[in-house]
């Protein structure tokens, strides 16, 4: 969605589906809508322009207008995934986004900088506000729409609110979450377009606070985790220096080595021999 000052715009609720195992692949086209995919049970995998993400139980994301995204069930226990169909009006039916956005410049920020599929779960207790408006909208009471409008608003503030994070600085806490994501992911493929997308921002936008709050870009920060673990391994560790560089993340044991004697100034055989003493023969011997 983007906002143009010269004209209102409305959202409105049109539809809720509710999607079970039987209904997957489920395939769909934004157009004018925009989406609020909410997992109630199990865990999902949404692809979208050759990328996917698994979101787990309480997951939510917000899809903006036009696009192709498919949702697939992740494993074979029950899933259980409610899509929030939000359709853009001209007409003053729905929600003022406009009017609410220029009341608050933290929804602004939230439709002007968030990605076209940005993940909101976990984060302010949206899955409450969610389902109320499910419950709401099927249930049809008397002053239903007014009820409606007035959950829309709820969630679209704490939705800012989430993606604007609170207390200190947005960029500081996404670079601290890339960070522990890398952590705890050092050892499986990383990118900057998949953190970029585990964070629910952009990949421009996360590049720019990593250098700045980072001090290096993210790829930097990837090696030096990597190098790291991979010289503990080497000096506390009998494992092959092969293993260690795949057991360290790295797809090749040419680029570990490469990466390694930029950030240690010497090759890993090198480092393990000048820190051998570290090894003790109570280590066990790889077979």
């Amino acid at each position: 969605m983007i906002l143009h000052k010269e004209r209102a715009m409305f959202l409105e609720l049109v539809d809720v589906l509710t999607l079970e195992n039987k209904d997957f692949p489920y395939r769909f086209f934004t157009s004018r809508e925009n989406h609020i995919i909410y997992v109630y049970r199990g865990s999902c995998i949404i692809s979208s322009s050759g990328s996917t993400m698994q979101i787990s139980a309480s997951g939510i994301l917000f899809l903006r207008t036009k696009i192709r995204y498919t949702l697939c069930c992740s494993d074979e226990e029950r899933c259980t995934v409610h899509v929030l169909r939000l359709c853009e009006r001209s007409v003053p039916r729905g929600l003022d986004i406009f009017a609410l956005s220029s009341e608050c410049q933290m929804l602004e920020d939230f439709f002007l900088k968030k990605p076209p599929i940005c993940i909101l779960g976990g984060r302010e207790k949206l899955h409450v506000t969610i389902e109320e408006l499910i419950y709401e909208y099927r249930q049809k009471q008397m002053d239903s729409e007014l009820v409606l409008q007035h959950l829309l608003t709820v969630f679209f503030l704490k939705a800012s609110r989430a993606f604007a994070g609170a207390g200190a600085p947005s960029g500081v806490k996404y670079v601290s979450a890339a960070k522990d994501y890398i952590a705890r992911n050092f050892d499986q493929p990383l990118s900057v377009p998949l953190l970029a997308k585990h964070l629910g921002i952009s990949r421009s936008y996360l590049e720019a606070i990593f250098h700045k709050y980072g001090r290096r870009t993210i790829i930097e920060h990837i090696h030096g985790v990597r190098t790291d673990r991979a010289a503990h391994m080497l000096t506390s560790t009998k494992e092959s220096v092969t293993d260690i560089a795949y057991a360290s993340g790295f797809g090749s044991l040419q680029h570990f080595a490469r990466i390694f004697k930029m950030n240690f100034g010497c090759t890993p055989k090198e480092y393990r021999k000048k820190y051998a003493v570290l090894i003790t023969s109570d280590l066990p011997e790889k077979k």
